[in-house]
């Protein structure tokens, strides 16, 4: 379409009043609006420089292909007549996903029906087309775009023809300069490489170009470098080389190594009048040199000194190299100590402020502190009111600061429902709907249900995690549940009411009283002092402490807990039993500082307290997962003379493992491990023990866990298991 902006005019320009004002071929715009954009008006004098700037003002409205003006000055009429854009008819997409059309629509350029037609926005739908394909892999995408005009009714009809490009299989990857033992290292890692041997599975490199991939590995590659003493080490931008013929790349980059150093010794530098409590330093003399240990180390110290209140502490590494080592000096500037001023909240549409501001753990007029914040953004996370937690600090004046807590809010109502497998228990089903934030006021409310062919529990639970906005929680729950043991049935139904307070982000303490009327049947006739039908009151106290990394796979931290139950205030049950339990993960790092494998040791110990009847299923069973694997599950018990199980008064387990990881990014990890534990009545009396090898797998339904186990000491009678499956469950 060609554009025409023009003024056609007589040559007698007089000075002339503009009698009549006229419009004609407006369609898309009304005449009022048009008007508004002219600098001439009816009963004023004719002006050829206001006639240019209308015809300017109107084209710029984007509505119109051609303006033109005519004067007659004999008898005052000025008339603009407008040739108008198109407007787009029909349109139709062809080979156009409903995502892609989806994803353009939020994105603001899909073309509609009705739309002005623009050459413009065509080529920028093309580009956004091709460069989504290209994203996803596809090059040579091309694009065709079919009009038909219809100059009577000024419209244009659109038919977007998509053809989708191929993906390319990657032939090689070649690290021109790079030793083959580093090349070994790096080319696995990166998402541009060649197919593998599992390439053909799901959730798996299937060795194709990813345009959009490459500054990553770029990246990736510059790293590893760094990560490994080499310093000096210099790594080109990635030249992806397509054959059109035979269709496949070969990417190439450009290594320069340098030499590999490590180093000799580390310091920090700081005005010696600050009493300050220093990190432990990732960067380790006598170990490679490592960019992102260093990066970790100016983290950390940084932080120590925010700790003290010094809010924008700068802290520059320092090198200097001797031959094949490397001497490192953190210098620290510590600035100046800051206070907070003011907690301003956003973002927050439900959740009151005051439930917000119980999580925060830095108040107007105290020194700024990193740990408070971050304890407060965890804290806040934690919660399960918010998706995201920003906790940004921003100078107000000297020596004080605010602090911007930027929530965004989460869906706080679910309606879950799950699914399991153990080797025991067979398949399960579980479901919840629960409210995490009633009102904005942080009360939650659960209904949850539990099934499978050995067990069911139902339960109601309403929880008020601090009440008045104290650190004191209250809690009230019904719960009804059913369980087939080996030697037993059970049978549950009752109520709990409790408290509990936070005394720091880590450690928890809680009371809770419990009620249930209990059945116990399918049990061997010859046992002996046993009740069928008994009343359970008790109460439990319990502690818990956890500064664990990670809630699938930690690589750090412990998490210890205990719990005390005395039951007996009324009642047939009477009773105490204890239970104390804890984890403790430990990394294990290479010379270059990344996670080899990771230690972990697992502990627990009970014993009860018989005060005048503990019932069956309230006594201890070992054997299977989470026990003491390789053996049938709760089948590890103590025996009367009749050879009935009567379940333990003490227990212990011990469980040490080493686990590496298998595939991070498939987050699969591969642990080897020795169970040892025991079960007695008076004394522990009972020793079992295994080893083995288990593969823990997060996928994105649930977890999994394959376990292959052998007993080491054991009994001829006991009831072996030598593998196990289970989805949805954790060690």
């Amino acid at each position: 379409m060609r554009r025409v902006l023009t003024a056609l005019l007589p040559i007698g320009l007089s000075a002339v009043t503009i009698q009549i004002l006229q419009l004609e071929g407006l369609h898309q715009i009304s005449p009022v609006t048009a008007k508004m954009k002219l600098r001439v008006r009816e009963g004023e004098e004719f002006s050829l420089e206001k006639v240019d700037q209308s015809i300017v003002n109107l084209y710029r409205t984007g509505y119109f292909r051609q303006i033109k003006a005519y004067w007659d000055p004999e008898r005052g009429v000025l008339k603009f007549r407008f040739i108008e854009k198109a407007t787009i008819g029909k349109i139709k997409f062809k080979n156009v996903p409903e995502d892609l059309q989806k994803l353009m629509e939020e994105k603001g350029i899909l073309l509609r029906q009705g739309q002005l037609y623009s050459p413009t926005a065509i080529e920028k739908m093309k580009r956004f087309i091709e460069e989504y394909y290209r994203a996803k892999g596809y090059l040579g995408t091309f694009i065709e775009v079919e009009s038909r005009e219809y100059p009577r009714g000024n419209l244009v009809d659109l038919t977007i023809v998509v053809s989708k490009g191929e993906k390319v299989p990657i032939r090689e990857v070649d690290l021109v300069g790079a030793s083959p033992e580093n090349r070994e290292e790096i080319v696995p890692e990166l998402t541009n490489r060649p197919r593998g041997f599992w390439s053909l599975l799901p959730f798996t490199n299937p060795g194709e170009l990813k345009l959009f991939e490459l500054p990553k590995d770029w990246k990736k590659i510059r790293e590893f470098y760094y990560n490994r003493g080499y310093m000096d080490a210099n790594v080109s931008a990635p030249f992806a080389k397509v054959n059109r013929d035979s269709y496949f790349a070969d990417i190439i980059y450009q290594v320069s190594e340098g030499p590999q150093y490590r180093v000799k010794g580390v310091s920090i530098s700081y005005p010696p009048e600050i009493k300050v409590k220093l990190p432990e330093l990732k960067v380790e003399s006598g170990k490679y040199f490592n960019i992102s240990a260093i990066q970790k180390d100016i983290e950390n110290i940084s932080h120590a000194f925010q700790n003290l209140g010094y809010a924008f502490p700068k802290v520059v590494p320092q090198f200097k190299k001797e031959g094949g080592w490397v001497s490192i000096t953190y210098q620290v500037e510590p600035g100046e100590i800051y206070y907070i001023h003011r907690v301003y909240i956003r973002g927050n549409q439900k959740t009151m402020d005051r439930v917000i501001r119980r999580y925060i753990y830095l108040l107007p007029g105290e020194r700024f502190s990193y740990r408070k914040l971050e304890e407060s953004r965890r804290k806040l996370l934690r919660s399960g009111y918010f998706e995201k937690v920003k906790i940004k600090k921003r100078q107000y004046a000297p020596h004080l600061l605010n602090l911007d807590v930027e929530v965004k809010e989460g869906l706080t109502g679910s309606l879950t429902a799950g699914i399991s497998y153990g080797s025991y228990a067979k398949w399960g089903f579980s479901g919840s709907l629960r409210e995490r934030n009633i009102f904005g006021t942080g009360q939650s409310v659960t209904l949850s249900a539990n099934i499978s062919s050995k067990y069911s529990y139902y339960k109601f639970d309403l929880l008020n995690p601090s009440v008045l906005d104290t650190p004191y929680s209250f809690r009230f729950g019904l719960f009804d549940s059913q369980t087939e043991a080996l030697s037993y049935t059970s049978s549950s139904r009752g109520w709990y009411i409790g408290g509990g307070r936070e005394w720091t982000p880590n450690f928890t303490t809680s009371v809770t009283y419990y009620y249930s009327h209990d059945k116990l049947s399918d049990y061997a006739e010859d046992l002996e002092d046993i009740r069928p039908d008994t009343i359970k009151r008790a109460v439990t106290l319990s502690a818990r402490y956890n500064d664990t990394d990670d809630f699938y796979f930690p690589t750090t931290g412990v998490d210890l807990g205990g719990s005390w139950e005395v039951a007996g205030f009324g009642g047939d049950d009477r009773y105490w039993k204890i239970l104390l339990n804890g984890k403790y993960y430990h990394p294990l790092l290479d010379d270059y500082y990344q996670t080899e494998a990771v230690f972990r040791i697992f502990g627990k110990v009970g014993y009860i307290k018989d005060l005048g009847y503990t019932p069956l299923n309230e006594r201890f069973y070992l054997g299977g997962y989470g026990t003491i694997r390789g053996y049938q599950w709760y089948s590890i018990s103590p025996r009367d003379k009749n050879g009935n199980e009567i379940g333990g008064y003490r227990e212990f387990i011990l469980s040490p493992s080493v686990a590496t990881p298998l595939s991070e990014k498939m987050h699969m990890w591969l642990s080897l491990f020795y169970d040892y534990g025991g079960i007695g009545v008076d004394s522990i009396d009972i020793i079992r023990s295994s080893y083995g090898v288990s593969i823990n797998w997060i996928t994105p339904m649930a977890p999994i866990t394959f376990t292959w186990a052998w007993p080491v000491i054991h009994s001829p009678d006991d009831d072996l298991q030598r593998f196990e499956f289970n989805l949805g469950m954790q060690w």
